[in-house]
């Protein structure tokens, strides 16, 4: 995945304590399940921004579970780690 980050600000905070933020992009490692993931993404990126989340073996479960949310995603497979994926997610369905 190739981004071109013109104005980036990194947050080393914790993603509850944070005001929203209305980003167009956010990622996040090893930090919750897909399905909370989605509900933070809901909450700090705009409609018809994109988030990345490094995600291990059950990707494709939390997946399943998650699918109760409207999204579309990517996989991506690691170059680093042939166990790990990079998820690409757009289309959150936000509910305002």
């Amino acid at each position: 995945v190739n981004c071109q980050l013109n104005n980036a600000t990194i947050l080393s905070k914790r993603i509850e304590k944070i005001d929203n933020l209305n980003a167009d992009i956010c990622t996040a490692r090893a930090c919750a399940p897909l399905e909370l993931l989605l509900s933070y993404m809901t909450k700090h990126v705009k409609p018809g921004g994109k988030a990345f989340f490094l995600k291990g073996k059950t990707i494709e479960d939390e997946i399943k579970i998650a699918s109760k949310q409207s999204f579309a995603y990517n996989l991506h497979r690691s170059i680093t780690n042939n166990d790990s994926m990079l998820v690409e997610i757009t289309n959150l369905e936000h509910n305002l």
